[in-house]
């Protein structure tokens, strides 16, 4: 599926990165920091651009490099990926249009 291989797991790959051994919200609010920094203009428009990008440390860089993950990661990454979770008018999390190819 081309929603799994462009968004979600390269995104499952930098929650492990980042919070491998963190409970779920955690895990979960990593996927949305990223998500949101790929809309912002202030960063680049892809997940691993975004990772490469920013200030994450060489050991985060490596694991993802190695394609280091874990089923809990990906599964919080799915979660950050269909969820649409809106505050104050701003959406963290996806747009509706990867909801609508992930159910395709």
């Amino acid at each position: 599926d081309e929603v799994y291989k462009t968004v979600t797991y390269p995104l499952a790959k930098i929650i492990y990165a980042e919070g491998g051994n963190q409970n779920d919200e955690f895990q979960q609010n990593v996927g949305y920091v990223v998500l949101n920094r790929v809309e912002s203009k202030y960063y680049p428009n892809s997940i691993e651009d975004v990772f490469f990008s920013s200030a994450y440390n060489e050991i985060s860089r490596e694991r993802y490099r190695n394609n280091e993950v874990s089923e809990k990661a990906i599964e919080n990454a799915k979660l950050v990926v269909v969820d649409l979770y809106k505050i104050n008018n701003t959406y963290f999390g996806s747009d509706p249009q990867i909801i609508s190819d992930m159910e395709k």
